[in-house]
């Protein structure tokens, strides 16, 4: 993330995350590097296959690709290999969970913000999951439907009110807890 997204100029370095969901979802392959290192500006921490899984718009990465792509050309590579990963494995399972993420800007209290990342995220991915929705209902073979509507495209349907949730939590500078709509009517 740190390469790939500006870290200088703080407007284009929002424009720039806040893409991260449509480019990801555009790629043929999607490939996790997740070797163990020092944080870049953190060196006491590991960055892990288990951090980049907590984090929120890691997981937002993941799920944008899979929610247009599926899981066929998913992979993740650490210091030691590279896999495929299937429908069932830890790592899309925590990417359907991409709101209950760790954001920075939560992290900071929102300080100098007015949007929470959730609410970045939130259009970009009720587009993807609409899309995804779409195509499954303008299927024409049966076939074609059933197999969609099982494994990963049957859960996210079934857990939609879960993984989209209808508000949040946003903490503010203060510390005031002030809930805020996200997927609500």
């Amino acid at each position: 993330d740190y390469f790939s997204i500006p870290q200088n100029h703080p407007t284009i370095q929002r424009l720039a995350i806040n893409s991260l969901p449509m480019y990801a979802s555009s790629v043929n392959a999607f490939v996790v590097v997740a070797p163990t290192v020092p944080y870049f500006n953190q060196p006491e921490r590991l960055c892990t296959i288990d951090s980049y899984r907590r984090r929120a718009w890691c997981r937002a990465e993941v799920f944008s690709h899979v929610l247009r792509c599926g899981t066929s050309m998913v992979y993740v590579a650490t210091e030691k290999d590279i896999n495929p990963v299937s429908d069932t494995s830890a790592v899309i399972e925590d990417a359907m969970r991409i709101f209950y993420g760790d954001l920075t800007c939560c992290a900071l209290k929102h300080k100098g913000m007015e949007k929470c990342d959730k609410e970045q995220l939130m259009l970009p991915l009720l587009g993807l999951f609409g899309e995804a929705v779409r195509t499954v209902a303008e299927m024409n073979s049966e076939l074609a439907k059933s197999t969609v509507r099982t494994g990963l495209g049957q859960t996210i349907l079934d857990k939609r009110h879960e993984l989209f949730p209808e508000e949040f939590d946003f903490i503010t500078e203060q510390g005031t807890l002030v809930r805020k709509p996200l997927f609500s009517d």
